[in-house]
């Protein structure tokens, strides 16, 4: 039963118990202006984590907020994010971001 999207959903699983940031931290959308992205943020105690959720096929470029540029990456379906002033979300792609 093992694979990549197991594999995903068990580290988000993971990353959910041990942060209250993504259960219990308050929701703010962000880039609300995009179609192909559904982006939002979590605070919680002096954290923000940024969300980013790609729905579509193609990929797409995106803005990284300041704050997030330096940040960390708990979650991605693909490996070896970069992150930067701007980033290209894959098809698909799921990126969760600590900042």
């Amino acid at each position: 039963m093992d694979g990549p999207i197991f594999t995903f959903y068990k580290e988000l699983i993971r990353l959910c118990k041990e942060m209250p940031i993504i259960s219990e931290g308050s929701y703010l959308p962000a880039m609300e202006d995009s179609q192909e992205v559904y982006a939002f943020e979590r605070h919680l105690d002096g954290q923000k984590l940024l969300v980013l959720n790609h729905f579509y096929g193609s990929e797409v470029e995106v803005a990284i907020p300041k704050d997030y540029q330096a940040g960390r990456v708990l979650l991605s379906n693909y490996e070896n994010v970069e992150l930067a002033e701007k980033i290209i979300l894959k098809p698909y792609q799921t990126l969760a971001i600590l900042a």
